[in-house]
């Protein structure tokens, strides 16, 4: 904001953030969503828990671009490794139906969609929100264990 102009964070944005530290930031948004489960209101934990999704869904981009698809195509850059591309043939149907499976949960759940009037979609409880940051944690773990870099 222009109140905040000059301060230096001690961590970089989100955006600059690799799938990792992503995945790292995630788990301290579970933390605050376990106080708002304990001390909170529903609503509070619906409104926190929507951006979490939000930003799952972000990680999840993040993962594509820069582990399965081996940093060929990203956003915004000018250039296409095709050198790179050699990696890229280990891409199965599993990959495709973890990754679709994960965006179409996190879809679900964010505030960019505009839900029916009479549809309610109850937010997952702390245990299906750390399921879902060790899902993306350990597909993580399993594209970097494919030795793409």
């Amino acid at each position: 904001s222009r109140h905040s102009t000059g301060i230096v964070r001690s961590n970089p944005p989100w955006d600059a953030l690799t799938t990792s530290k992503r995945v790292k930031y995630l788990k301290s948004v579970w933390r605050e969503l376990r106080q708002i489960e304990k001390n909170g209101t529903e609503a509070e934990y619906d409104e926190k828990a929507a951006k979490f999704y939000g930003l799952l869904r972000a990680a999840w981009e993040r993962l594509v671009e820069e582990k399965l698809l081996n940093k060929v195509v990203q956003r915004f850059s000018r250039e296409v490794p095709t050198q790179r591309l050699k990696r890229l043939i280990d891409i199965e149907q599993p990959d495709i139906d973890r990754v679709d499976a994960a965006m179409t949960k996190c879809s679900a759940l964010i505030d960019g969609h505009d839900d029916a009037a009479g549809v309610y979609q109850n937010m997952p409880n702390l245990d299906c929100v750390m399921d879902d940051i060790k899902d993306i944690e350990e597909y993580l773990a399993e594209l970097q264990g494919r030795n793409r870099n």
